[in-house]
């Protein structure tokens, strides 16, 4: 529509780079590597327009000229953390909206960089992914799922409690 469509999310992509790159300008250190984690949405949906449960979604482009909208700003987004710094670490991790599709994204993002081993590609199956940097771990998800009914909590204590469980499911990773 008027207030939101590709055009203007491509701008603040574009945008939101720049202002990662003023930042570590800023920094008195250097920053050895970036994690980069894409959680959903950046793709509105996963064909014609509807979630992969069949919700219909208000898009201004679907299908291919919603990929290659998505593909090149993603790829302009990487290319830009990759001159800021050594070492970028890109996780794909799908949403409710677009699910299986941004893993495809994630596919195709991981070719286009495949010769670039400045630049690591993982592409994640499961709707809530956990990371781990030196002794900082992250746990990373969209807050929903496509294909199963699950989402995060709304209530802090139940928020809490869920995502204490979720961290010791993953204590082995930790």
């Amino acid at each position: 529509g008027e207030d939101f469509n590709t055009d203007i999310a491509t701008k603040l992509i574009s945008d939101y780079s720049d202002s990662i790159a003023s930042a570590a300008a800023d920094r008195k250190y250097k920053i050895d590597n970036c994690l980069c984690i894409l959680n959903g949405d950046i793709l509105n949906s996963a064909w014609d327009g509807m979630t992969v449960k069949g919700t219909k979604l208000h898009n201004d482009r679907i299908n291919e000229t919603m990929f290659k909208a998505a593909f090149d700003s993603t790829v302009l987004f990487i290319t830009k953390l990759a001159y800021l710094f050594p070492r970028v670490c890109v996780v794909f991790v799908p949403g409710n909206h677009d699910g299986p599709m941004l893993n495809i994204l994630g596919i195709a993002v991981e070719s286009y960089f495949s010769n670039n081993p400045q630049i690591e590609i993982n592409i994640s199956e499961k709707w809530a992914d956990v990371r781990r940097i030196g002794n900082v771990a992250i746990l990373s998800t969209h807050g929903g799922a496509a294909r199963h009914k699950v989402s995060l909590p709304t209530s802090s204590l139940k928020l809490k409690s869920y995502l204490q469980d979720m961290w010791a499911a993953k204590s082995d990773e930790l």
